[in-house]
């Protein structure tokens, strides 16, 4: 029974859906055409070629007159099988024709045969060749049981009807057998081709339409990603800016609320010494608050310098690194080139102001430079600025070791619709550059004067 089974799904294979087994049917249609064409060709093709050679090789002139008739009889049938293929009516219906030109030729073929010899000469044998030739063709099933069979009967009935004295050889039954076994083997040998190309040819269909659903879900995946990373970088825009803007009122009751009660407290203290109530103990008390209020005063440049907000973004960067210079001691050098007439958006300042200042802190945390110089560039392409020092230098996996700064920066400027580039080799210094455009800042966005 599993035999039985396995031939039955052998000759039989499961159906497709109906607009795959239409589209099989196109595709077998096309290589019928172009097994047929490739048959055609090339038979005529050695035709060509061996036609010279007959009378040397067939001396006998009988003979030499069969194959001269059988050549030009074949080689007119194949041309016109070859011209029927460009109507349009026989174009769009290939199998019918291939197989009409397989019948005129196998009976020309067995015709030829018989005139060349008996059953008891080798001649005859030559025609199996026709049915095995039809077999590689791949044909569905039940095509390919009338197709097959077809070839070999036509030969075999031209042959006897052109000298039916042959069928009274004692060759007959194994001649007629040998023919019955060359069209089974063409069947299965047919047959096999058959599934193979259905197989190849369904699974492109199948791999086709898991290609375009693959892309179809990559594209609305990319969408999907695109669409999440832009809310995420409005997200980090919007904490970065409440994170400015709460800095910003810090650094304002810090500077007004403290700084008042400090310098409130050392007029009391410079009262007390003035009466000589305590003189060492208010000394001591006058240095700590001197010490404290440099410190507020430290600690309201750090959250927002109030040179950024009364005077513009190069001044700003100009105080930065001046300060850096004096508290390090190495050269800290700025170049600024301003257009006039210019409104910065805060939120621009804001953050080329930070990824200036975060460049010039890694500096000098990690590169141990002799010399820092930046440049800034404010014209109506944008913000261009640039941190470049003569230290150790980044390098590929430093970039990757770097953690959350260089990419905090990389993320504050595309939040603006700007980039940041880092470059740099081991020992010969690292540069970070900057450019920020105005033009996508929204209108309603508070300005930074710019001076």
């Amino acid at each position: 029974m599993r035999a039985l089974s396995s031939l039955r799904s052998w000759l039989s294979p499961p159906a497709a859906p109906a607009e795959d087994e239409a589209a099989l049917d196109r595709h077998l249609d096309d290589l019928v055409r172009f097994y047929g064409q490739g048959c055609a060709l090339v038979l005529n093709l050695l035709h060509l070629v061996f036609w010279p050679t007959d009378p040397w090789l067939l001396p006998d002139p009988r003979v030499l007159a069969v194959m001269h008739w059988f050549r030009a009889s074949t080689f007119s049938v194949h041309a016109l099988f070859l011209l029927a293929l460009r109507l349009p009516s026989l174009h769009r219906r290939p199998l019918p024709l291939f197989a009409a030109g397989v019948a005129v030729s196998s009976a020309l073929f067995g015709g030829a045969m018989a005139a060349l010899g008996g059953l008891d000469q080798p001649y005859f044998y030559m025609t199996y060749l026709a049915p095995m030739g039809v077999g590689a063709m791949p044909a569905r099933p039940a095509r390919r049981l009338w197709l097959s069979p077809a070839c070999g009967a036509v030969i075999c009935l031209a042959y006897f009807l052109a000298r039916p004295e042959h069928a009274a050889s004692p060759h007959l039954g194994a001649a007629l057998g040998c023919m019955a076994f060359t069209v089974v083997i063409s069947f299965a040998i047919g047959h096999a081709m058959y599934l193979l190309t259905r197989r190849a040819f369904l699974t492109g269909l199948a791999l086709d339409r898991s290609r375009d659903i693959l892309e179809e879900y990559s594209e609305h995946l990319e969408d999907k990603v695109a669409e999440h990373a832009l809310q995420l970088r409005r997200l980090a825009a919007y904490r970065e800016q409440a994170a400015t803007d709460e800095r910003a009122r810090l650094a304002r009751e810090l500077h007004d609320e403290v700084g008042q009660q400090i310098a409130s407290l050392r007029y009391t203290v410079a009262a007390l010494a003035r009466h000589g109530h305590g003189a060492p103990a208010v000394g001591e008390l006058d240095q700590g608050l001197t010490a404290l209020g440099e410190a507020v005063r430290t600690l309201v440049a750090d959250l927002r310098p109030r040179v950024l907000d009364e005077q513009g973004l190069g001044p700003a960067v100009r105080w930065l690194f001046d300060r850096a210079a004096a508290r390090t001691g190495l050269p800290c050098t700025v170049t600024i080139r301003e257009a006039p007439g210019l409104t910065i958006p805060a939120a621009h300042a804001g953050a080329a102001f930070r990824i200036v200042q975060e460049a010039l802190t890694n500096a000098l945390r990690h590169a141990g430079p002799r010399t820092i110089h930046a440049e800034l560039r404010i014209d109506g392409d944008g913000i261009h600025a640039s941190v470049s020092d003569d230290g150790r230098g980044i390098g590929p996996v430093d970039m990757i070791r770097a953690g959350m700064g260089l990419f905090g920066m990389s993320e504050r400027a595309a939040a603006l619709g700007g980039h940041v580039e880092i470059a740099g080799r081991p020992g010969q210094g690292t540069v970070v550059r900057l450019h920020l455009p105005l033009h996508d800042e929204p209108s309603s966005a508070t300005a930074v004067p710019h001076r």
